[in-house]
């Protein structure tokens, strides 16, 4: 069974909005699958397994498909998306939708979380001085 909701009320709408999974004549995966991960896992690390489970999948698809209403997909495209939001539900840099906004102690962890995960990039001068012991990458 498919179904999405384009006003997204519940979890399983932002993570088929998120995978690219809204066409309901082309679903890459079923109401059950996702809910059932994001009941076992929770939202960013059922996101992670998701996208794993899709890139297993569709990797070795021939490259190119031609969806609904005449839109193009290239796999290796969507595959190399799908690990990238793979890579932010792991590091912890995905909003849980229906969450609070995030704490300045929240936004410090994420983005030592990106500083962990891509050496060299430098954290954004939008974390208040003193958040990291006082580091600021500007």
């Amino acid at each position: 069974m498919f179904t999405y909701d384009s006003h997204l009320t519940r979890y399983r709408d932002w993570v088929r909005l998120l995978t690219r999974d809204i066409d309901p004549l082309t679903a890459l995966l079923p109401d059950e699958t996702i809910s059932a991960l994001l009941g076992t896992l929770g939202y960013a690390p059922a996101i992670a397994q998701i996208c794993d489970i899709l890139i297993a999948q569709y990797a070795n698809e021939p490259d190119y498909l031609q969806e609904h209403l005449g839109l193009e997909v290239r796999w290796s495209q969507r595959v190399a998306a799908w690990r990238e939001l793979a890579g932010k539900a792991r590091a912890g840099l995905l909003t849980d939708p229906f969450a609070a906004t995030a704490s300045n102690h929240t936004i410090a962890l994420q983005q030592t979380n990106i500083q962990q995960a891509v050496p060299g990039r430098p954290l954004p001068s939008s974390v208040p001085a003193g958040i990291l012991g006082g580091f600021r990458a500007d």
